[in-house]
């Protein structure tokens, strides 16, 4: 621990002190995943799950015609509609991810919220 954490720890409440190290702790990717669906954007984060589920169970659909398509054009076609599935399933990826990112940065500013609001209670009034 350093100098700034011990500064800090004395600065706060019992009750602050029990926040901040709620606050502070890491979350594994798993927890980061499944607390997505708790949040107030829930409503957004089950939509595109569901989407991504359909996106799965199409692309696997698509790339078993694929597999079974005898003429060229059937080929073709199948392979780009398979390619735009897995183009969307990538979006819906990527969007995930810049959502656990979105939730671990308003974490840290609520930490920092509380860390200021600490500190600042703590400077003496003249």
């Amino acid at each position: 621990m350093t100098n700034i954490d011990e500064a800090i720890r004395a600065a706060l409440s019992p009750a602050d002190v029990r926040a901040y190290e709620l606050l502070r702790r890491e979350i594994s990717p798993v927890g980061e995943a499944v607390g997505m669906f708790r949040s107030p954007r829930r409503a957004y984060i089950w939509a595109m799950a569901v989407a991504g589920a359909a996106f799965v169970v199409l692309g696997g659909y698509a790339a078993w015609r694929l597999l079974n398509a005898i003429e060229v054009r059937a080929m073709l076609g199948w392979s780009l509609l398979l390619i735009f599935i897995m183009l969307a399933l990538v979006q819906v990826k990527l969007w995930f991810w810049l959502e656990i990112q979105r939730n671990a940065l308003v974490r840290e500013m609520k930490r920092i919220e509380l860390q200021i609001a600490s500190l600042a209670a703590a400077i003496p009034r003249p």
